[in-house]
C-alpha cells in the first residue's frame, strides 16, 4: 500500500535536508492529518482514518531520518512551530500541499476540523 511520507521523502529527500522549515511543515503536515492518494481503497476517503498518516511521535521518526543529520525524534516531536514560515501542528500549508498534490496526495482532516 502507498505510504504518504515515503512517497513524500522519496521526491523532496534533497529539499527535506536542506530547508528546515519544508522540513517542520511536513512534520505538521504528517500530524492529526490524513492523505489520501486515487491508489487508496475506497478513494476519494472522507474517512480520514482511512487515509495515510502518522503519529506525532512517528512522523518526528520520519523528518529526523530523512535529513540525514544525526537529529533525534525529540528535535521535532510537539516543539511548537517557532520560525516564520512554520505552520501548526495539524495543518497543511500551501507549499506542502502543492508539492503534495503534484504526486497525487490530498489532505484529509478529522471530523471535528470539516
Amino acid at each position: 500500500m502507498l505510504d504518504f511520507a515515503e512517497e513524500f521523502v522519496k521526491a523532496y529527500a534533497e529539499q527535506l535536508k536542506t530547508d528546515d522549515v519544508l522540513a517542520w511543515n511536513f512534520y505538521a503536515a504528517m500530524c492529526n492529518v490524513g492523505w489520501d492518494h486515487p491508489s487508496l481503497p475506497g478513494f476519494p476517503n472522507s474517512d480520514w482514518d482511512a487515509a495515510s498518516g502518522a503519529t506525532f511521535r512517528v512522523a518526528a521518526e520520519i523528518v529526523a531520518s530523512a535529513r540525514g543529520k544525526g537529529e533525534a525524534y525529540t528535535d521535532w516531536y510537539s516543539r511548537g512551530a517557532s520560525k516564520p514560515g512554520e505552520s501548526p501542528i495539524g495543518t497543511v500549508n500551501e507549499k506542502v500541499r502543492a508539492l503534495a498534490l503534484a504526486l497525487g496526495w490530498t489532505p484529509v482532516f478529522p471530523p471535528s476540523r470539516h
